[in-house]
């Protein structure tokens, strides 16, 4: 019985499979048709990827960003007939990018490490990173695909890559996180060049210039590209591919190119295009560029952009006087302006770099501009409650870098701060030392730093930039500007901020303190107070003990009198002064650790009086005293020897 339903799933497992090759075979049985009918010069095989994994690595989206820099006229050269860069040994390794959409990526990186090889004399070898641009290194384009060629080509010259053992391949978006030391292993271009779309321009070109970065538009039969000189036979459009052009051939009318898909497609990872590509919907050649290798070190030719007069606007172009505070909605429509000047006027081509936070963001510059002129930007996003901090720079064509212009603007609930503003609150006071939270009243040991932490609400964000203030015996003192990290929302965990004592050096003694809040409105918060010990009291008792020695001739010091028996003899209080002994010990010996160092026998009324402490610190009094209750010290009432007055006796559990 157990042998039926195992043959069946295994009937409905081929049924399926056998569905599945069938309909691929029909597509190609399609595409050989074709190829057949249109007399085309390649091989159709099965296809190589699934359809979703051939449109994930197609990664050139339309519509194109046009390319600021127009393609210069060719001077005339004289060209062979056929040429190979493979040849001269110039083209690395075919690589995979995977199921991402960085083919665009693939092309430039692969235009770099021939320049590198045929004007640097790196060896063939060279294998330079391509997730440094995947990365947020490059924050433009990732696996999702690039609108151009030209932008992320000119990130080679005014950035570059590092190696690729320093930022391997992940297939994936990612964090900007090359190896450390980095910035010593960068490979950069030199300068950028487009070409024009049509054949003799790319053969001038690649000729001249290396091999090229060039696209075209992917249409479903090249998804069965075995081998053979491709031309387009069947199948509907599927996007657009970036690869590298590293030669051609006139008595076969095709080009050679260097794909990403590995040395298992096509003709060992290239395939050859005809000629007749560049003028059809293949589109062949869309975006050429051509890359020079800057040998390091040398200066960028030309004059460095200055930038000046910041200013901002809200969205509907009016203008904001800083210091700036706004909505997050507001946040979204901030444009940030600035005026340049650029006396070379090279600045089309080149890039801008906005930090925010951290967190560097690029643009493209845009074409047609001159010598001087203005240039604006918006975040187009929300920004988070409180100050955020930035900065910009552009780089112009040749990689001459600018100036940099600071910008900073704080996000709030209420775009008028200081209209119904609601004072900051401080709703809790704690101490600390070495990150442990201490208990009131605080008895601290001269030499250590002494934290201490508000808890605090500020509903409106007004808090940072304004200051606290703090009275330790010296009066009022201002500690600020508040920094502008200080957050804003009452949260799970709360909201700290406050200040600390230094108390190396610091004389025994007890210190009070006040302090408060103001917000950058001016509004005060409520006063927060406390005071700290340092240090033992045992001196300043001592001194007390000699005054009432000093007034009462019939007490004299415990330790020099001999009347004292041995039970006495362990008895911190003076036979005649146990409450007032004991109300000074109560006041100093709240800490449970002073509690046990003493190691004394106290007495019930003693008790009595410490009764109105917390019960932590009455609990560990038991403790010292032997005593597992309260009730089990006042009960017993056993004769401790003292022959002076019987009310007087101590405890059972205490004697």
């Amino acid at each position: 019985m157990s042998r039926i339903p195992f043959f069946v799933a295994i009937c409905i497992i081929l049924s399926l499979s056998f569905a599945s090759f069938a309909a691929a075979d029909s597509e190609l049985d399609a595409v050989r048709e074709a190829i057949k009918q249109n007399g085309a010069q390649w091989t159709a095989g099965p296809a190589f990827f699934s359809e979703d994994d051939f449109r994930a690595r197609l990664g050139i989206n339309k519509p194109f960003e046009v390319d600021v820099l127009p393609p210069l006229p060719a001077a005339p050269v004289e060209i062979p007939s056929n040429f190979d860069w493979r040849n001269q040994g110039a083209v690395t390794a075919v690589k995979d990018q995977g199921q991402c959409g960085s083919c665009w990526a693939f092309s430039v990186v692969g235009a770099l490490e021939s320049a590198a090889i045929r004007e640097g004399s790196y060896p063939q070898s060279l294998d330079l990173s391509e997730q440094y641009l995947v990365s947020d290194c490059y924050s433009q384009y990732d696996c999702n695909g690039s609108y151009s060629l030209w932008e992320p080509a000119q990130f080679l010259v005014t950035n570059g890559t590092v190696d690729e053992a320093c930022f391997p391949y992940l297939e994936h978006n990612s964090s900007c996180s090359p190896c450390s030391g980095w910035q010593d292993r960068m490979y950069s271009a030199a300068q950028r060049g487009s070409v024009s779309q049509t054949v003799s321009a790319l053969k001038n070109a690649l000729y001249t210039n290396g091999p090229l970065i060039v696209a075209m538009d992917i249409y479903s039969d090249f998804n069965y590209y075995d081998d053979g000189i491709y031309s387009y036979s069947y199948g509907s459009y599927e996007g657009s591919h970036a690869i590298l052009l590293v030669g051609y051939n006139d008595s076969g009318s095709y080009f050679i190119c260097k794909n990403s898909w590995s040395t298992y497609w096509g003709e060992s990872g290239y395939f050859r295009i005809a000629y007749s590509q560049v003028t059809n919907q293949v589109n062949f050649g869309q975006d050429a560029q051509w890359l020079s290798f800057d040998e390091g070190g040398t200066p960028p030719a030309g004059e460095a952009p200055v930038l000046s007069y910041l200013q901002y606007y809200d969205g509907d172009d009016n203008l904001l006087y800083p210091p700036l505070y706004i909505t997050p909605a507001e946040s979204a429509e901030l444009v940030i302006g600035y005026e340049f000047e650029d006396g070379d006027a090279d600045l089309s081509g080149g890039m801008m770099y906005v930090d925010l936070d951290g967190d560097v963001t690029t643009w493209s510059m845009p074409g047609g501009l001159g010598s001087t002129g203005g240039l604006a930007f918006s975040f187009e996003e929300q920004q988070s409650l409180g100050h955020h901090d930035g900065t910009l720079y552009v780089v112009d064509g040749a990689g001459n870098e600018s100036n940099i212009l600071e910008f900073e603007f704080t996000v709030q609930t209420n775009p008028q701060p200081c209209v119904g503003n609601t004072a900051p609150s401080i709703l809790g006071t704690h101490y600390f030392i070495n990150s442990i939270e201490l208990t009131p009243p605080i008895n601290v040991e001269p030499g250590v730093q002494l934290e201490i932490w508000f808890e605090y609400d500020d509903p409106q964000c007004n808090l940072p930039g304004g200051s606290m203030w703090i009275d330790a015996g010296g009066g009022w003192q201002e500690m600020g500007p508040n920094p502008f990290y200080l957050g804003c929302d009452t949260n799970e965990s709360g909201l700290y901020w406050g200040f600390y004592f230094d108390l190396a050096g610091a004389s025994s003694g007890t210190y009070e303190w006040e302090a408060y809040f103001t917000d950058i409105c001016g509004a005060e918060s409520n006063h927060a107070d406390g005071s700290f010990t340092v240090g033992s009291d045992d001196d300043d008792d001592d001194d007390d003990d000699n005054d009432d020695n000093d007034d009462n001739d019939d007490n004299d010091d415990n330790d020099d009198n001999d009347d004292n028996d041995d039970d006495e003899d362990d008895d911190i209080f003076d036979d005649d002064n146990d409450e007032d002994d004991c109300e000074t010990f109560c006041d100093r010996a709240i800490d449970c650790e002073i509690y046990k160092q003493l190691e004394f026998t106290t007495t019930t009324e003693c008790l009595e009086i410490c009764d109105n402490l917390k019960s932590d610190v009455l609990e560990c009094a038991l403790e010292a005293a032997s005593c597992s209750e309260m009730e089990e010290c006042l009960s017993l009432d056993e004769d401790d020897g003292d022959d002076d007055d019987d009310d007087n006796d101590d405890g059972g559990c205490m004697g």
